[in-house]
């Protein structure tokens, strides 16, 4: 299965566009083409519609502004000859209103500009409850009038005293056959129609005829697609593509359709030419790629990744005879693989060699730091038998200890061949058993219970632990003649990232051995080296316990340091390089060590 990564599809993309820059082209026109067609449709018929919209919307706001201006006249509230003359002098000018009128709250009128032309109780139609509902201006249904024969639109805008009580109403009468003059003298295309259309889908305005299915499909479209075109399709007058916005009042909206067959002006016969052609000239010079790539580069790309492959499993020895036959490039790039597969056998050598120096260096500076160790503790030894004095004494064994450990420490990495790794278990028994040999030699009594658990530290770690043990430890002393308290040394898993270090000491009922308390500074120094929080529990029985928790080291510290007995090292997954890089910086680390 071919990836967009391998050679032979990049090679089909390459020489393909460069033998078929033509037909690329002409299939990125028609797409453009389409596209570009497409938008200036939508923008044409979004922008037509915009234009015809606004002289339709301007009627309602106007309807209003001008009740609003006849409601503020005291004529109007005066009533009577004043106010019919005011309302009939107020339409003169104004062709689209064809009646206006006042009416009280129960819905029949107090004044009118025509009278015959007005209804006797406008309470029944639905638009008048509405508008006391809503307490705003309210476009009404159209309704024939009986005594004219014209369809009217409706328009109302209600009134209130001063103290807000609703008092009657302006009603305006529109004439829609004004509505379809205006929109009839608009400037649009001749084949346009321009639809003004209530919540219903009746048309209250239009500049041609249209049937009323039609009308009923373009309003219910039209309000799910306000902000796109839609097309509609219309019996015996073809597909029709629309634009609709809306007018803001009683969910009237404003439809502007052109033919489809107009607007698109391209036909799907070009569209293939356009597309399919030029396809056709792509395909043909991808399969002569294809056969020319696999006799010319495939088979020798696949004839390098297995070259590759066994040199990369040690088989350099492999020939690469058969790359005589290929093309200059490949043979070339096989002779180079081959001087490589040389260099890195080579180096691999000298690095193994360099690899075996450095372990014999670091058992050698951890034998000489054991030794040093061990002459120090001589050395103090030495100095202690002429002290006299039983506190000095004490120290002078103290210190003793602590350099013992730390030489116990060297003596185990030295012995097990792990740099820098120790096992906690043994070293913490060996420990244990110092400090008894070391108590019993002057005359003191020690018993230590040990539970460990198998687990391997690094260097670093292991000394701050070992030397927190021994202060811990050197607590508890029973004198001479006394029983020996029990101390309980414990180290276990505390959670899947956590070790659990604890020094427990139980005194027996009558016990005449004295309490030292822990050098709490020292202990809590030695566990911030490695991270780690100390602390210290004592009960009203005499139960006193030292606890050490510390996260648990990354596996990737000290599991893959181990020696082996041929590189030197355990794990063939790394790379030698690798390899040397980490031991060298656990060298570093084991410098730094400041216990050190």
């Amino acid at each position: 299965m071919l990836t967009i990564r391998s050679l032979r599809p990049r090679l089909i993309l390459i020489v393909g566009f460069a033998l078929a820059p033509l037909a690329l082209a002409s299939i990125g026109q028609g797409f453009l083409r389409v596209g570009a067609h497409h938008k200036e449709v939508e923008n044409r018929l979004r922008n037509t519609s915009v234009y015809a919209t606004r002289a339709v919307q301007a009627v309602f706001p106007d309807a209003k502004q001008f009740m609003e201006r006849l409601a503020q006249r005291p004529e109007l509230k005066a009533g009577g000859v004043d106010c019919r003359k005011l309302l009939r002098d107020s339409l003169l000018s104004t062709p689209l209103y064809v009646n206006i009128a006042v009416i009280d709250r129960s819905g029949r009128t107090n004044c009118v500009a025509s009278p015959e032309h007005s209804p006797p109780n406008y309470a029944g139609f639905r638009w008048w409850h509405a508008m006391i509902s809503q307490r705003a201006f309210i476009v009404g249904n159209q309704y024939r009038e009986p005594a004219s024969g014209r369809d009217i639109v409706p328009v109302a805008l209600p009134l209130y005293d001063r103290s807000g009580l609703f008092t009657g109403a302006l009603s305006l009468s529109i004439d829609t056959r004004q509505l379809d003059r205006n929109l009839a003298a608009n400037k649009l295309p001749e084949d346009a129609i321009v639809l003004l259309l209530d919540q219903a889908g009746n048309i209250l305005a239009s500049n041609k005829p249209v049937a009323n299915n039609l009308a009923r499909k373009v309003a219910a479209l039209g309000r799910d697609n306000f902000s796109r075109t839609f097309m509609t399709s219309a019996d015996g007058a073809g597909k029709w593509r629309w634009a609709a916005q809306p007018v803001g009042h009683g969910g009237m909206l404003v439809a502007f359709g052109m033919p489809e067959s107009w607007l698109i002006g391209i036909t799907p016969i070009y569209i293939f030419v356009d597309i399919l052609l030029p396809l056709l000239m792509i395909l043909f010079a991808w399969g002569a790629i294809w056969l020319g790539t696999e006799w010319l580069a495939i088979r020798w790309t696949i004839y390098l990744e297995n070259l590759s492959v066994a040199y990369g499993r040690g088989e350099f020895a492999v020939e690469t005879s058969e790359l005589d036959l290929a093309p200059d490039e490949f043979r070339l790039l096989g002779n180079e693989m081959k001087k490589m597969a040389q260099s890195i056998q080579a180096r691999d050598f000298k690095l193994s060699q360099a690899l075996r120096q450095e372990k014999s260096l670091a058992r050698e500076i951890h034998h000489r730091v054991k030794n040093n160790l061990q002459i120090v503790s001589s050395l103090i030894s030495v100095f202690s038998r002429h002290v006299v004095a039983p506190d000095a004494r004490k120290a002078f064994q103290q210190i003793t200890v602590r350099v013992d450990a730390l030489s116990l420490v060297h003596r185990l990495i030295e012995k097990s061949g792990q740099l820098p790794v120790v096992a906690m278990k043994t070293l913490l028994t060996e420990l244990a058993e110092q400090i008894r040999v070391s108590a019993e030699a002057h005359d003191e009594q020690c018993s230590i219970t040990l539970d460990i658990c198998d687990c391997q530290l690094p260097m670093d770690i292991a000394t701050p632990i070992t030397l927190f043990a021994v202060e811990a430890l050197s607590m508890e002393r029973a004198g001479p003649g006394s029983d020996a308290l029990p101390l309980l040394l414990s180290l276990q898993t505390d959670g899947p990232d956590h070790l659990l270090l604890s020094i427990v000491v139980e005194k027996p009922d009558g016990a005449t051995s004295r309490h030292t308390p822990p050098p709490m500074r020292v202990l809590t120094a030695l566990a911030g080296q490695i991270g780690g929080r100390t602390w210290m529990e004592e009960t009203a029985e005499g139960t006193c316990c030292v606890s050490l928790r510390f996260s648990r080291p990354a596996p990737s510290l000290h599991s893959r340091v181990a020696f082996d007995d041929d590189l030197g090292w355990g794990d063939g997954e790394k790379s030698l390089t690798g390899r040397i890089y980490d031991l060298r910086e656990n060298n570093d680390r084991l410098e730094r060590n400041p216990v050190l």
